[in-house]
């Protein structure tokens, strides 16, 4: 194996979930970063243009508790109450503020190097 691959191999291993309190919920949800085959994974089968749905289904997928276990089962059950139940604006909050966490984790990184 390449350094390079060996690097973000080691990397992926390492990272740490973002906390996002969810005060709406209850809760605390924790995110880790997200890669290419579990983007994929969770675009598939949603029309590109459904955001809502994109922010659903991510959340489904990627949502842990403090323990790294998921806290949602992808059913229609699941679906059905986070579109059609949890505000829009919350889920929306979750999603940027996980994609910030990240954001600015890696900018951090980059900096540490």
């Amino acid at each position: 194996m390449s350094d390079i691959l060996q690097t973000i191999s080691q990397r992926h291993a390492d990272q740490t979930a973002t906390e996002i309190d969810v005060p709406e919920w209850n809760t605390k949800l924790y995110f880790t970063p997200l890669t290419a085959a579990e983007r994929a994974s969770i675009r598939k089968g949603i029309d590109a243009e459904d955001d809502g749905e994109m922010m659903i289904a991510s959340i489904i997928r990627k949502a842990c508790d403090k323990d790294g276990k998921r806290v949602f089962e992808d059913t229609a059950e699941t679906r059905a109450i986070l579109s059609g139940k949890a505000e829009f604006s919350v889920i929306r909050r979750i999603i940027e503020a996980a994609d910030s966490a990240r954001a600015k984790m890696t900018s951090d990184d980059v900096k540490n190097v």
